[in-house]
């Protein structure tokens, strides 16, 4: 059984959904904001239900420095600089729970599905918001969104990950995933990224991979 942590917005009543996530099977605990750090280690998932957004955006950075617990954002009315601003701060799904309730539990439901041996599972976690799946060469983003991947594409978003932040050059890359030498190898390579970027495509640039002209590529934090 999954155990769901919600952090209650205690200055507004937010429509109900705590009935549906038990009729669901899910184990909940309501948390006070100050005592989460102490509950992380006991939780699946942390539900927040927005406040200020100011107040919810530290919440979202403290989490993600201390956690990698799946992260819901619940909303009454969708903003959508606010829905951007949280995927890019590193949560995993921002549900409106007024207009879009059904949607929210379909969507947490299956996340926790292809997530649910994290200990042992076959997602391995690289970022707030990816995770890669060596057993079906695929990638699951913003927790919603599972992408297939070639193996090439898989090996490469693999070593960019590893690196994140850091140049990956041009021969490295090659290295990796050729180990043969070929006068090609930069148009190889450029090919495979390009492919790569047209699947990892994110109105936030979440997953930006910023080129090095003449030297290589960088996965941007």
């Amino acid at each position: 059984m999954h155990k769901i942590g919600i952090v209650q917005n205690l200055k507004h009543d937010f429509p109900t959904y705590s009935k549906e996530l038990k009729e669901l099977g899910f184990s909940l605990e309501f948390i006070l904001a100050e005592n989460l750090l102490e509950k992380l280690n006991q939780i699946d998932v942390c539900l927040i239900e927005e406040g200020q957004s100011l107040e919810t955006c530290e919440l979202i950075l403290m989490l993600r420095k201390k956690s990698t617990s799946l992260i819901w954002i619940l909303c009454e009315e969708l903003s959508r600089i606010n829905k951007l601003v949280y995927f890019e701060l590193g949560v995993d799904g921002v549900a409106d729970v007024t207009n879009e309730k059904e949607l929210f539990l379909l969507q947490l439901c299956n996340i926790l599905k292809k997530v649910k041996n994290r200990a042992d599972c076959d997602y391995q976690k690289h970022t707030p918001s990816l995770y890669l799946n060596s057993n079906n060469l695929s990638v699951l983003k913003n927790g919603m969104e599972e992408i297939s991947l070639t193996p090439l594409e898989f090996k490469v978003l693999n070593l960019l990950l590893k690196k994140r932040g850091k140049m990956v050059s041009y021969k490295e890359i090659y290295q990796t995933l050729w180990e043969e030498e070929k006068k090609n190898q930069l148009y190889r390579v450029n090919n495979l990224i390009f492919s790569l970027r047209k699947k990892l495509k994110d109105s936030s640039n979440q997953f930006y991979i910023r080129t090095i002209r003449s030297k290589g590529y960088v996965l941007s934090n």
